[in-house]
């Protein structure tokens, strides 16, 4: 069953707080600007460690890095801001018959491309490199796509492939706030099926020129752009394959000042930004979603699909005080599959970047499922004060060819100094 309401979740969550779980990280890998994402090395225990700045790096399971880059990919960046900025290299994925076919896919934010609308901010690009020996051949790229940016934020681009070999990819809204203004349609690109904006893409790597669409996509043959997989997100953080039906993915997306939310992503499904925001209508003009009817279909009629987790937003006022507002931004998990810690078994694992924008204080949950029905629990660090991360920002998690699960964490909210760092999820030793 879903989860019909604030009420039944407060209660959910209440009863989870009487059992909080604790782990231990163990960092084994430091010195980066603002770690976003991490892959295994296929056939391998190395792991590519993703640099926002632009770089990806080989670590052994040791931690060692590399002297060279695995990717390097600086040069082809937009300029970032020195502070705060969602833009730059945000993911790669592995073919997944590598090394037969020895193809890495990634993800980063260009120039603006000549073509664009004038006066939008970027333009976000879909790539792929050959691997020569443990490291991406920059003049091999070949560049599948590219998507025209109005903003700076909400760029999401987040890889992950199917069980069937298509790639997923994630696109936020365009930006800004409310999905509304400059380069954003009447009624949300998140909605506009005639737009990539604001969706979960799938598509065919392995056929056509650059690519080719399945043809069981939700929009072949119909109105709407044909790579469409799924919509109605504002800006998806972290994205898995559901292990228990790979149909589907699990999906964090980034509320506005209200709720975050973890959602189950099926087929030609409407997860309601920007019409909803949580289990709450939502209105753009406004700017809010308390007192707002919630739509329970779109304009097309289909109906608009629930989150299967929510949590308040530390940042909304009304929320600040209150024991279930636990964070500012969803950071999207993994579902450990390891051995080092059985408890957590088939469980997701994920977290909140932080719980105020300065300084930094990231969290991680865990959250079980039984059938439809999800729970959560906070998932204590132990020798942390208040079992969180002080000082350090929750930015993505990965996890081994083992199961393994790893958090990654910058030391600041921009680009500042290298404080940036990997942790492997290991049992607390109380």
């Amino acid at each position: 069953m879903r989860i019909p309401s604030l009420l039944a979740f407060a209660a959910l969550l209440g009863a989870a707080q009487a059992d909080i779980s604790t782990i231990a990280l163990e960092k084994l890998s430091d010195g980066y600007v603002a770690p976003v994402a991490l892959a295994p090395f296929p056939g391998s225990d190395d792991l590519v460690v993703v640099d926002q700045i632009g770089v990806a790096y080989l670590i052994d399971a040791t931690g060692k890095r590399a002297e060279q880059p695995f990717l390097d990919v600086r040069s082809k960046l937009t300029e970032l801001k020195a502070g705060f900025d969602e833009r730059g290299l945000l993911d790669v994925a592995f073919h997944p018959k590598f090394p037969e076919t020895p193809k890495v896919f990634a993800y980063y934010s260009g120039p603006l491309q000549d073509g664009a609308p004038e006066g939008w901010d970027h333009t976000s690009h879909l790539a792929s490199y050959t691997v020569k020996g443990k490291a991406a051949d920059l003049s091999s790229e070949k560049v599948l796509l590219k998507v025209d940016q109005p903003q700076f934020n909400h760029d999401s681009g987040k890889l992950v492939f199917g069980v069937d070999g298509h790639l997923f990819v994630t696109l936020g809204d365009g930006g800004a706030a409310s999905d509304a203004g400059k380069g954003h349609v009447p009624g949300g690109n998140a909605q506009d099926i005639e737009q990539l904006l604001g969706k979960v893409l799938r598509i065919n790597i392995d056929e056509g020129d650059p690519y080719s669409v399945p043809q069981d996509n939700p929009f072949v043959g119909k109105p709407g752009r044909d790579e469409i997989y799924a919509w109605g997100l504002r800006n998806p953080w972290g994205v898995v394959v559901n292990p228990e039906n790979d149909a589907e993915l699990i999906l964090a997306d980034v509320g506005q000042d209200r709720y975050a939310e973890v959602n189950m992503i099926k087929k030609g499904g409407n997860y309601g930004w920007h019409i909803r925001e949580g289990f709450d209508g939502f209105d753009a003009e406004k700017r809010r979603a308390l007192g707002v009817d919630r739509p329970k279909v779109d304009k097309l009629g289909n109906a608009l699909i629930d989150p299967v987790l929510i949590y308040k937003n530390r940042n909304h006022p009304e929320f600040r005080e209150d024991s279930d507002a636990l964070g500012i931004s969803i950071t999207g998990g993994e579902v450990y599959s390891g051995k080092a810690i059985p408890e957590l078994a088939g469980k997701y694992v994920f977290g909140d970047w932080s719980q105020t924008f300065v300084p930094g204080k990231g969290r991680l949950f865990v959250a079980d499922r039984s059938g439809d029905k999800w729970t959560m629990n906070n998932l204590a660090v132990e020798g942390t004060p208040d079992g969180m991360l002080e000082g350090d920002y929750v930015t993505a998690f990965g996890k081994d060819r083992h199961g393994e699960v790893y958090v990654l964490t910058a030391g600041q909210a921009g680009f500042g100094g290298e404080k940036g760092a990997v942790h492997k999820i290991v049992p607390a030793k109380g």
